[in-house]
């Protein structure tokens, strides 16, 4: 049951926060960067958001569905995205 809730809730959360991204960051995001700190890459805004929300999204679903299998994987992929969208939260904060 815990799972349920905990994916739920992480569904709710990366949803905001791809919301809040979406109004706060520019059309590239900084996705790469160097050994000096420099951004070395960019994505468009669709994917460096977007890819992380799918993902959480679909292994919350897909944790949900398997509700009986001890295995944990895709609630750790799901945790996984919401890192990713904190830490283009984090990473991009003076764009």
């Amino acid at each position: 049951m815990w799972k349920i809730v905990l994916c739920i809730v992480l569904i709710i959360v990366s949803i905001a926060l791809a919301v809040f991204l979406w109004f706060r960051l520019p059309d590239q995001v900084a996705t790469h960067f160097g050994l000096d700190g420099q951004v070395t890459r960019t994505s468009p805004k669709l994917l460096a958001i977007g890819l992380p929300l799918v993902l959480t999204v679909a292994a919350s679903v897909l944790t949900i569905v398997r509700r009986e299998k001890k295995d944990s994987r895709s609630l750790v992929v799901a945790v996984l995205g919401v890192i990713v969208l904190v830490a283009t939260l984090f990473f991009n904060r003076g764009a």
